[in-house]
């Protein structure tokens, strides 16, 4: 309304006003004093022949990386090789498709990495070359 006085106190950070700092200092100083460094995920990767285990081991080490009290701010998430065929509806298993669903599971599993979360993916990944070229990318 006009005329009315605004009765809101400015926002205090460790008792320093914010309207001192700005937006992007107020950011800063945020990150640094409370140390809000976004840590990359971890990727574990489960390869093998159809039906010996993957999926069953990969949803044992989410279980496991869920109930870590060092995992408590991190998210685990299990791709699994059915369920991204059934998601992108990828219904081909010839060289190409198989390339373009590994090729999937590594575009997915290095996003979520970069946002903080632990990535376990359990599918069948037969290609050496290709597991290889994205070991050396993300390092």
């Amino acid at each position: 309304m006009v005329g009315q006085q605004n009765n809101t106190k400015p926002l205090g950070v460790a008792g320093r006003n914010v309207n001192k700092f700005g937006k992007s200092k107020l950011f800063s100083y945020i990150c640094n004093n409370l140390n809000l460094v976004m840590e990359k995920g971890n990727i574990y990767w489960f390869t093998g022949q159809p039906a010996h285990g993957k999926t069953v081991l990969g949803k044992k080490l989410v279980d496991l990386l869920q109930s870590e009290k060092r995992n408590w701010r991190k998210d685990v998430f299990h791709l699994d090789g059915d369920d991204l065929r059934a998601l992108t509806v990828n219904k081909d298993y010839s060289e190409q498709g198989r390339i373009n669903n590994i090729r999937n599971a590594q575009m997915i599993a290095e996003y979520l990495s970069t946002k903080g979360c632990d990535v376990v993916v359990s599918l069948v990944a037969p290609y050496e070359w290709l597991r290889e070229e994205f070991k050396e990318r993300i390092g």
